[in-house]
C-alpha cells in the first residue's frame, strides 16, 4: 500500500530534504530564528535554579514556557517529539506567536510519520532526531541560527509492516 505525504525543505545554513510537512497545513512557508520551546521554567525560576531542582524540557507540551523567543521578529519553534500530541505542541507554538514549528524525533528511525490531524495557521514540519541535534549544536556554537521551512513536492512511500499491523489491530 502506498502512502502519500508532502515532503518539506528546511534549511539552516544548507538545504535538506529530510522532513515531512504536516498533512493538512501545507499552504505557506515560514522562516525565522530557531528557538527551543522550553517548558517548566520561567526566566525568574531559570535564574534562581542554580541547584538544578527544576527540570526544564523541550517537549513543548505545557507551560510555563521560558520566554526565550524574540518579540517583533519571526521565529521557528524547535520542539522534541514525545509526551503529548503533535497538535498540542503546535497549538502551544501558535500561542507563543511562533512563525512555524519544527518537531524532531528522539529515536533513530528510517521513516517519518505524518504529524497533523487538523489545520493550523503556521507551517509545521517533523524531522529526524539527528537533524534536531544538528540544529542544537549550531545554536550552541554559533548563537543565532535561522531556519526556513518550505513546502516540497508530494512524495510517496510504502507503508511499513509495522504500520500495516497497527491498522489491522
Amino acid at each position: 500500500m502506498w502512502k502519500i505525504f508532502v515532503c518539506a525543505f528546511f534549511s539552516y545554513f544548507f538545504p535538506s530534504l529530510l522532513s515531512r510537512y504536516g498533512t493538512e497545513n501545507m499552504k505557506f512557508d515560514a522562516e525565522g530564528v530557531a528557538v527551543f520551546v522550553i517548558s517548566g521554567l520561567t526566566i525568574e525560576s531559570f535564574l534562581r535554579n542554580s541547584l538544578k531542582t527544576e527540570v526544564p524540557d523541550n517537549f513543548g507540551c505545557k507551560g510555563p514556557f521560558l520566554n526565550n523567543y524574540p518579540s517583533g521578529e519571526p521565529w521557528i519553534a524547535i520542539i522534541q517529539k514525545g509526551r503529548c500530541t503533535f497538535n498540542q505542541k503546535i497549538e502551544n507554538a501558535i500561542k507563543l506567536n511562533a512563525s512555524g514549528a519544527l518537531i524532531y524525533d528522539l529515536e533513530s528511525k528510517k521513516s517519518l510519520q505524518p504529524i497533523l490531524e487538523g489545520l493550523f495557521k503556521i507551517p509545521s514540519v517533523f524531522t529526524y532526531g539527528w537533524k534536531g541535534k544538528q540544529i542544537s549544536d549550531l545554536m550552541q556554537s554559533h548563537g543565532k541560527v535561522f531556519v526556513n521551512l518550505t513546502k516540497g513536492s508530494y512524495c510517496r512511500s510504502l507503508a511499513s509492516i509495522e504500520e500495516k499491523s497497527l491498522k489491522t489491530k
